[in-house]
């Protein structure tokens, strides 16, 4: 046989993808998703029975690693979740490009103390998410529902309702990049900055809302301290116990925020609907502030200790003071 079709054949072997299915709602045994994604080869995919529709999966024995390049097909949000049971993570993504849509994931908490109350994205991974919803998981530090280290996490159409963390109260970007697209982030809670995202790394948010998010110091939606961009996204009565109620820029963080709507937002401090603190840098273009009001100054935008902030074509209409 010619030298070219023995490799066209061993190419077209290393090609081929495995559809593994999942057929109960088992934690652990033959057919489980625990099971399946052990099993699973770099390249397969994995789908769920119809028989076991709607179900929820319920982890009893902690949470799933993966660390092979592989992708999850769920049946929907509505009708699959994965539940932590309150008593550990669901996913720990590891070094791997993986994709995962089509699932609801609930009540899932960080009992190791590192991050990621439903999945901690590590070593280099490559995390796709699309169609997902992520319910009351939490973390005791960072990221209730997912904490990003040193990886790459890509989420599109998405939401996050009622995640909590000391520190970003969905999504925590500790490193790397995260870039959400298309998603709702909905009553979400932090402790202390960012309650429903905190980025140390690089981040971009794209046509995505932020509504009723609460943080106990800075950020009530979005605390930053990295490189973001923010396009055509929505804050809605996000509240922040210090600083900034929609949008706080923090440290030396620079944040680019265009064609943008701040809306109810409040800062018991200062910047109702966003404040840079400290020494970073916020550029704010064609965007409207509506009704946000901060406790002392600032209803709209506050510059605070030395930063810089550059505003372009913006509308403001009765913030308070």
């Amino acid at each position: 046989m010619p030298m070219m079709q023995t490799q066209d054949l061993i190419n077209a072997a290393l090609s081929v993808r495995t559809t593994l299915r999942v057929t109960n709602i088992n934690d652990n045994g033959t057919g489980s998703l625990r099971q399946v994604i052990s099993s699973a080869a770099a390249g397969d995919i994995i789908v769920f029975d119809d028989k076991i529709l709607p179900g929820i999966i319920t982890l009893t024995s902690g949470s799933i690693t993966i660390d092979k390049a592989i992708t999850i097909l769920g049946p929907g949000m509505d009708k699959l979740t994965i539940s932590g049971n309150s008593s550990s993570r669901i996913f720990i993504v590891s070094g791997a490009a993986v994709t995962i849509s089509g699932i609801t994931f609930a009540n899932g908490f960080d009992n190791i103390g590192s991050g990621g109350g439903a999945i901690f994205n590590e070593d280099g991974a490559a995390l796709t998410l699309r169609n997902t919803s992520f319910n009351n998981n939490n973390a005791p530090i960072v990221g209730g529902a997912i904490a990003n280290m040193a990886s790459t996490a890509n989420i599109e159409n998405s939401t996050f309702i009622e995640n909590s963390a000391n520190f970003s109260g969905a999504i925590g970007n500790l490193s790397g990049t995260v870039n959400i697209k298309n998603s709702t982030l909905t009553n979400n809670s932090a402790a202390v900055n960012g309650g429903a995202f905190a980025n140390d790394g690089t981040a971009s948010i794209l046509n995505s809302i932020f509504k009723n998010n609460i943080a106990g110091n800075n950020g009530g939606a979005f605390a930053n301290q990295g490189t973001a961009t923010v396009i055509n996204c929505t804050f809605i009565n996000n509240i922040a116990g210090s600083n900034g109620g929609a949008v706080a820029n923090i440290n030396s963080g620079t944040v680019n925020i265009f064609n943008s709507i701040f809306i109810g937002n409040f800062a018991a401090n200062r910047g109702g609907a966003a404040a840079n603190v400290d020494s970073g840098i916020i550029s704010i273009t064609n965007s409207t502030f509506t009704n946000n009001a901060a406790g002392n100054n600032d209803g709209a935008i506050a510059n605070i200790d030395g930063g810089t902030v550059n505003t372009v074509n913006n509308t403001f209409t009765n913030n308070i003071p």
